[in-house]
């Protein structure tokens, strides 16, 4: 039992996003960082408060902007009534304001259909907004027609003609508020493709306005590119690439004379969301992210990216994890956890189960045999685990022995009946095409989902998209993907050795796969675009998440 109170948080409860505010617009500061658009926008991102967490604490003032969320909303609000060609259209656009109140209160997560109409509407205003343009725009993604994110000059040609980007209006106004407050860096953040095309247009705008403020372009998707960029790739739009170990270049940058942190350091505190604007989010408590744990601790999947780093898996000690979750859930005063490790690690699954607290989270973790016993599934469901995201990929023995999984349809099965008895419910991902795969394999993974169906909350289906030097790959005939210029591209195309091509293995998820009735069930509770990030929400015994949950102070006299 974690009977130690939590640090408290670096800003007193409920002060958090006004002081932020009024040091925004009267003080100076050290470092802007800014987490540029499209991701969906429910809860901050994690790298930034890690980032803020650790600076903070070394005294330098950190301001966090998350562009996404104000673009996307901007833009959502920005589209006249007159745009509407249809009746569809109309109702769409009139009914903005209800969207947005439903999903940030229980109204949309209590009727399926209402939540199904509020993303909808939302979605077909972006897609208006950006309609006559070469963009196009989604809670979730964002496309350019003659542009790629894979493309190192498309990426220079964002940052040379930011005025193309549906974005512009917003990133003028977040330039102009920087220029007030003349920051001596700012960073950037690049997670996701989605974010790279408009990140750069930004840093054009940034550029023009504050010309002589460095920027830095960092995150997890520029360490994919690394050895293909030079640091000065995108310069002068942006000063340095940062490949990795972006906490140690903003601090060389900032304070020369600061020792460099260890990426246990970084793990170890409560990330720092301070300043975010949690009210604006798109879900209806606040959530925050935190990690346990870096890389994942399998790490011998064939074909995944976290095979080629597996050796940083580095996680938090398992006894430290309820702490770091305690007082994680104190500082940002949340109401959900997202536990974001590629698999939270099976001793930290274990210390978490002995928890006895009002700490409600989620995460990803891999079919541990563990899972299969009920005493640590009851456990869970008892110390606020409200889903598991589980990646089986397929029920093949076959298939999960060529993909080195390290599971069996039988733990999965056991795990499924565990969790189910215990309340937890269960994302289910599965991937298809997979090098090895067959029709009959891909019928066995059918079967068994219609065989578990009463123990699957939510289904991810895929087809693999094969990463470059992937492991297991070297039997394969590989090709460059189509698009000549996409030099940053990240996967390749394969021919399928059991002539189970992507087009069959995509026909089979549409024709036969998702139209069988228990599994066409599934698919239909699980919440569209938002996917995981909003299931918890739906999970029966869950509700209450949606109302006023126990507050920080409650939780600090419960753990104490």
């Amino acid at each position: 039992m974690y009977n130690k109170k939590p640090r408290p948080a670096a800003t007193p409860a409920g002060l958090g996003a006004r002081v932020a505010r009024e040091r925004f617009l009267v003080r100076g500061l050290d470092l802007v960082l800014i987490h540029p658009p499209v991701t969906l926008p429910c809860e901050p991102p994690v790298g930034m408060g890690q980032l803020a967490s650790l600076l903070r604490r070394r005294g330098l003032e950190v301001d966090l902007v998350d562009e996404n969320l104000e673009s996307l909303l901007e833009l959502v609000a920005s589209v006249p009534l007159a745009r509407a060609a249809s009746t569809a259209e109309r109702r769409a656009l009139r009914g903005r304001p209800r969207a947005l109140a439903q999903l940030r209160g229980p109204a949309a997560y209590q009727s399926l259909d209402r939540y199904r109409h509020a993303v909808h509407d939302l979605g077909a205003a972006l897609a208006l907004a950006s309609a006559g343009s070469s963009a196009s725009v989604g809670l979730a993604n964002y496309l350019e027609a003659e542009r790629s994110p894979l493309s190192s000059e498309d990426l220079r040609a964002a940052a040379r003609e930011p005025e193309r980007s549906p974005f512009l209006a917003s990133f003028r106004a977040l330039a102009e508020r920087l220029a007030e407050r003349a920051p001596r860096l700012i960073g950037l953040s690049l997670n996701y493709l989605h974010q790279a095309l408009p990140a750069l247009a930004l840093a054009g705008v940034l550029r023009a306005r504050l010309p002589r403020v460095p920027i830095l372009l960092g995150g997890a998707l520029l360490g994919c590119w690394r050895g293909r960029l030079r640091e000065d790739a995108f310069a002068p739009f942006v000063d340095r690439l940062v490949f990795a170990d972006g906490p140690a270049a903003l601090l060389a940058a900032l304070a020369p004379g600061l020792a460099p942190p260890s990426p246990a350091e970084l793990l170890a505190e409560p990330p720092d969301y301070a300043g975010l604007p949690f009210a604006s989010y798109l879900a209806p408590v606040r959530i925050a992210p935190v990690p346990t744990s870096e890389g994942c601790p399998w790490g011998r999947c064939n074909y995944c990216p976290e095979a080629l780093a597996a050796a940083r898996f580095l996680p938090v000690p398992a006894a430290q994890v309820p702490g770091l979750l305690a007082a994680t859930w104190q500082r940002a005063e949340a109401g959900l956890l997202h536990v974001c490790d590629s698999a939270i690690p099976e001793p930290a699954l274990a210390a978490l189960a002995a928890e006895r607290w009002d700490v409600r989270w989620y995460g990803f973790a891999r079919f541990y045999p563990s899972l299969a016993q009920p005493e640590l599934a009851r456990g869970l469901g008892r110390a606020g685990c409200r889903l598991l995201q589980l990646g089986l990929e397929s029920a093949s023995p076959r298939v999960l022995a060529r993909l080195r999984k390290g599971v069996s349809p039988k733990l999965a099965s056991q795990a499924l009946h565990a969790l189910a008895d215990a309340g937890v419910a269960v994302y289910l991902y599965l991937m298809f095409g997979t090098p090895g795969e067959t029709r009959e394999d891909a019928l066995r993974t059918l079967e068994f989902v219609e065989e578990h169906a009463k123990l699957i909350g939510f289904l991810n289906t895929s087809l693999l998209n094969l990463p470059v030097a992937s492991a297991g790959a070297e039997d394969l005939e590989l090709s460059p993907l189509a698009g000549g210029r996409n030099d940053l591209s990240l996967y390749s195309a394969f021919r399928h050795p059991e002539g189970w091509e992507r087009r069959d293995a995509r026909r089979f998820l549409e024709r036969e796969f998702s139209r069988r009735g228990a599994i066409a069930e599934i698919l239909r509770r699980t919440p569209p675009i938002f996917g995981a990030n909003h299931a918890a929400f739906f999970v029966e015994g869950a509700r209450s998440a949606a109302a006023p949950s126990a507050s920080a102070a409650d939780v600090s006299t419960k753990l104490a």
